[in-house]
């Protein structure tokens, strides 16, 4: 199982399934655009496997962003506070354009609605003391770029944090 945590996942593609990710584990904070397949989708769960998306924008891609085999044994995939284009079933989840700042980051511009709505009960601890000041109990304390994770009243989907 992979996990993936304040990864940022553009233009990827296959000529089989998962064109961003093919498999089970975790991803927290991460923005997947523009990734597809000529089966499945940017994300697709194998079988009987397991995945939970947290606090991510899966965005840019084909009509059905996250998929699995169904038929032969459905997987379990849980997605909460994230922002799926055309929607999925989870808690605080959305279903909006991310409204990027247009200069290739992947920032959130102002006025987004993914600004905010994660969810911070949902941050991984930060086992690799990321900021260096010797907690390893607290939540992950910045982004993908080395900013700080939270700067309003929850973490920001995706993964950098607007400004």
């Amino acid at each position: 199982a992979v996990t993936l945590v304040d990864c940022l996942l553009v233009g990827n593609g296959t000529n089989g399934r998962g064109g961003g990710l093919y498999g089970a584990g975790t991803v927290t904070g991460s923005t997947f655009v523009q990734n597809g397949a000529n089966e499945g989708s940017s994300i697709f769960v194998s079988f009987e496997a397991k995945l939970n998306i947290d606090n991510s924008i899966i965005w840019g891609t084909d009509l059905k962003p996250i998929s699995d085999f169904g038929e032969l044994g459905p997987a379990t995939i849980v997605v909460s506070y994230s922002n799926i284009k055309n929607g999925y079933a989870g808690v605080g989840n959305l279903n909006v354009n991310p409204g990027f700042v247009d200069d290739g980051s992947y920032r959130l511009a102002a006025g987004s609605a993914c600004i905010d709505a994660g969810s911070a009960a949902l941050l991984p601890l930060d086992e690799l003391d990321l900021d260096r000041d010797g907690n390893f109990a607290e939540p992950l304390p910045v982004d993908l770029v080395g900013s700080v994770r939270v700067l309003g009243s929850a973490p920001d989907m995706g993964a950098r944090e607007s400004f």
